[in-house]
């Protein structure tokens, strides 16, 4: 398994805290991957994807800058990423939709 984002020899250093994997009830695309409390059913108790190979393409941040974001370096989509992942993990925008 290789749990990393690389996007033109760039690697995404991601910290596997599980935080977006943790709040789901704030993404409108991803209903049937809430266990019902916010929690994604495929979270394991280490922060890993039990279904990581085969995860949905909104889980891949390769899809996800491929899709919307190949206007921007990938250097600033990783900034824009690092940026929500602390939000994530802060507790910002809890209340807001994603």
């Amino acid at each position: 398994m290789d749990d990393v984002t690389i996007i033109d020899n760039q690697r995404f250093y991601c910290q596997q805290c599980g935080e977006c994997c943790k709040h789901l009830d704030v993404v409108d695309f991803l209903p049937e991957y809430n266990r019902g409390d916010g929690v994604c059913k495929y979270l394991r108790a280490d922060n890993k994807c039990s279904i990581y190979n085969e995860r949905p393409s909104v889980c891949r941040g390769e899809y996800i800058y491929h899709k919307y974001y190949e206007y921007m370096s990938v250097k600033d989509y990783y900034e824009l990423l690092y940026s929500l992942c602390e939000k994530i993990r802060k507790g910002i925008g809890r209340n807001e939709r994603l």
